[in-house]
């Protein structure tokens, strides 16, 4: 008998606490507080971005010049070192210039001598003391000695090799006391790379053209943002630049289009055959529907925010990205629209259809305010997974 008053205690017991325990949860799914969840929510909010794609490119010198002989000698001196900054008319090379100079000295005598005989020609012409035909001499005679001091004082100015261009030079690939030669087949002495600015090309795709470029089709001003981050930069995209030109035609290989940007580079640490990451932005803000990047969650394949609705449910809704904004502000590309409010702390606690009592907190930083209003334009990278 007292076997079975121990028993029917144990059952009453496990009854009791199974009682109990259903109830802890379904206060703990519910809140405990009329059955709604505490949670805090923000107002979808609608504002122009500027949404930027990512690319990789090179950077590209905007002018270069290979340097080579117009005229053949002995290298006496070269007047640079390399990886000099070097302006244009700067001297780089000297080659012998005796030659040169002794065959200025004899075009310039000869070029005197015809001068002469012209001006005594065309006093004699007047009196007939000469014939029209030996004037005619004189003049060719003098146009001749006048064409060759020309081109013996271009020989002794090509005999001292300037920079065409200003730039950074490389390495000198003859040293002194070699003798170049001129001509089709010359050496290359040296090459320059104009430094600033530089452009840095790379490969647009389809949709980012027509997206960037759309305003700009239309014949307004507006110009196209890109910035720049080096190799060793992360995510800093700290050099800024603008769309200089597309090619004019889509490859059909690789479904892209070359572009190039024009950056500039006045302490020259760009330099051509550098790599880069390009982000290319829309020419003009476009309004997007934005919300905090903690608002949304995951179901598999899928991204969703909790809507809180008048009759104060969490509605389950399917959303589209686009890229983030100013850090933690991600684009909503379908989905929602303004003025909307969304579960965006205690996003783990709720489920589709649970009633949930809101407490309204900023969109940007989760902090307790009702203000909602405008703010400047923004701009946006591309979407990363979350």
């Amino acid at each position: 008998m007292r076997k079975l008053v121990i028993l029917g205690l144990v059952v009453v017991a496990a009854l009791v606490g199974y009682h109990f325990f259903t109830a802890s949860m379904q206060g703990g799914h519910h809140g405990g507080m009329g059955g709604a969840m505490p949670v805090s929510v923000a107002v979808v909010q609608s504002k122009p971005v500027t949404e930027y794609k990512e690319f990789s490119g090179r950077f590209k010198a905007v002018a270069d010049a290979q340097i080579q002989a117009q005229v053949g000698g002995t290298v006496e001196k070269i007047l640079f070192n390399e990886g000099d900054l070097v302006k244009a008319g700067q001297p780089l090379f000297i080659i012998d210039q005796r030659t040169y100079k002794a065959a200025a000295l004899s075009a310039q005598a000869a070029y005197a001598q015809a001068k002469a005989a012209l001006e005594r020609g065309q006093s004699l012409v007047t009196t007939q003391a000469i014939s029209r035909r030996d004037y005619e001499s004189r003049v060719a005679a003098y146009q001749q000695a006048s064409a060759a001091l020309t081109n013996a004082k271009l020989n002794e100015e090509y005999s001292q090799i300037k920079a065409p261009i200003t730039g950074r030079i490389g390495r000198a690939d003859i040293t002194v006391g070699n003798v170049v030669t001129s001509g089709p087949q010359a050496p290359v002495l040296t090459t320059i790379q104009s430094i600033n600015p530089i452009y840095v090309d790379f490969n647009m795709d389809e949709q980012t053209y027509l997206a960037s470029l759309a305003t700009k089709a239309q014949g307004t001003s507006s110009t196209v943002p890109v910035s720049v981050a080096l190799a060793n930069d992360g995510s800093n995209f700290s050099i800024s630049g603008t769309l200089k030109s597309v090619d004019n035609q889509l490859d059909p290989a690789t479904a892209s289009l070359r572009a190039r940007a024009q950056i500039a580079n006045s302490q020259g640490t760009l330099l051509p055959g550098l790599f880069g990451r390009v982000r290319v932005g829309s020419a003009q803000p476009v309004e997007e529907i934005l919300v905090n990047d903690a608002a949304i969650g995951t179901d598999q394949s899928k991204r969703f925010v909790y809507v809180v609705g008048a009759d104060k449910k969490a509605m389950y809704t399917e959303v589209t990205l686009g890229g983030l904004v100013e850090g933690n502000q991600r684009v909503i590309k379908s989905g929602l629209k303004g003025g909307e409010q969304i579960v965006v702390n205690g996003l783990m606690r709720v489920h589709p259809g649970a009633e949930v009592m809101p407490s309204v907190v900023d969109m940007q930083t989760l902090s307790p305010t009702t203000v909602t209003g405008a703010a400047p334009a923004v701009s946006a990278s591309t979407p990363a997974a979350k």
